[in-house]
């Protein structure tokens, strides 16, 4: 049964809906769809997001607005499904949903490049101090300064060194933690991996535990999902196993990092530097203690898959999900395809087996 409410409620702003999404996808619904945005100018609560809602049939959600058991408990009887746009659904809670009849969707689009490309972007800048050079040039408007550095004896301390035969070390081995590894080792690297839930190495690859990775890696990098288990995996504790040369990159999820620990070992030279892409407080990052100006820390604003074909690639994924419960029928990547959805969308089928 196709939905008789055809309105699709984006917890996005109209400025972010502009900016993260196709506008031939986003006009394309719009003639189709009563396409309501976030105007608040606020991150939504649970509270808040039932309100803004109202009785949209769908709600297309990102990573920063909470989708609680408290939101499911009272949701409008219109909601058929919340789509997710991005890696997972951690911010939803799922099982609530699935008692609630409510489909959850995770729209994935192919970012694994893209985060691979930022992340070992940051290997690159972490061990040629690129960053740090741009900095002592855009202050300065001189070469002549690392001229009189290096002629006082600070060229150790300044010099930059290659990447071919350091170590790499992955934890998580997903799709993006075994590209990293086939990148690494394109570079000359050798690589290492931590993952519990993984038998074997991806080829190339050594398998070790988490502590010896630490200290044998140049690199450490982060891909593992964000879980109880996992949350702040990197502690003071990991840290010290490291090596003082040793670097910490996190593209993955703020939370798998304890940022007071991880700031800590970046003033005091427990490690050499780290590059953040994702904090554990964000959208809010105002009392983030990786804010701190740290001259061995590089932050970019969580733009892991900010790039044009992910964006389109979503954009047009999210339109068709939309497009296939509206025609009554489940989208092949709903989470929770086994709950028998309510009244709001009886007799819905799986894509491909509609007969």
């Amino acid at each position: 049964m196709p939905l008789a409410n055809r309105r699709v409620f984006f917890s996005h702003s109209q400025n972010s809906l502009s900016a993260f999404f196709d506008a031939g996808a986003l006009a394309d619904l719009r003639g189709d769809f009563d396409v309501r945005a976030n105007d608040s100018g606020m991150v939504l609560s649970a509270g808040s997001l039932r309100d803004a809602a109202g009785s949209a049939a769908v709600i297309v959600t990102d990573w920063f607005t909470p989708v609680s058991a408290a939101f499911f408990s009272d949701c409008a009887r219109e909601l058929a499904a919340v789509i997710r746009c991005g890696v997972d659904t951690t911010n939803i809670d799922v099982r609530a949903a699935s008692d609630a009849g409510v489909l959850i969707v995770n729209v994935r689009a192919p970012f694994v490049d893209a985060v691979v490309d930022l992340t070992f972007g940051f290997v690159l800048c972490l061990a040629r101090q690129i960053v740090a050079f741009d900095r002592t040039m855009s202050s300065n408007r001189s070469q002549t300064t690392f001229a009189r550095q290096v002629a006082s004896g600070q060229r150790d301390s300044l010099a930059g060194f290659e990447v071919c035969g350091r170590t790499l070390g992955v934890v998580g081995a997903g799709a993006i933690g075994r590209r990293m590894l086939e990148v690494a080792q394109a570079f000359g690297m050798e690589t290492l991996v931590c993952d519990p839930l993984v038998p074997a190495a991806p080829s190339g690859a050594r398998l070790v535990s988490l502590s010896d990775l630490l200290a044998s890696s140049d690199f450490v990098s982060l891909h593992a999902p964000l879980n109880e288990a996992s949350r702040h995996m990197i502690g003071a504790a990991e840290l010290v196993r490291m090596k003082s040369t040793a670097f910490l990159i996190n593209t993955a999820r703020g939370a798998l990092v304890e940022g007071h620990a991880l700031a800590e070992s970046l003033r005091s030279g427990t490690i050499a530097g780290a590059a953040v892409d994702v904090f554990e407080t964000e959208p809010d990052l105002c009392e983030d203690p990786l804010m701190e100006d740290l001259p061995n820390l590089i932050r970019t604003p969580h733009i892991g898959g900010f790039t044009e074909t992910v964006m389109t690639n979503q954009s047009r994924d999210v339109a068709q999900a939309i497009r296939d419960l509206a025609g009554g029928a489940i989208p092949v990547t709903t989470v929770n395809a086994e709950v028998t959805p309510c009244c709001r969308l009886l007799g819905a089928a799986p894509v491909g087996d509609l007969s």
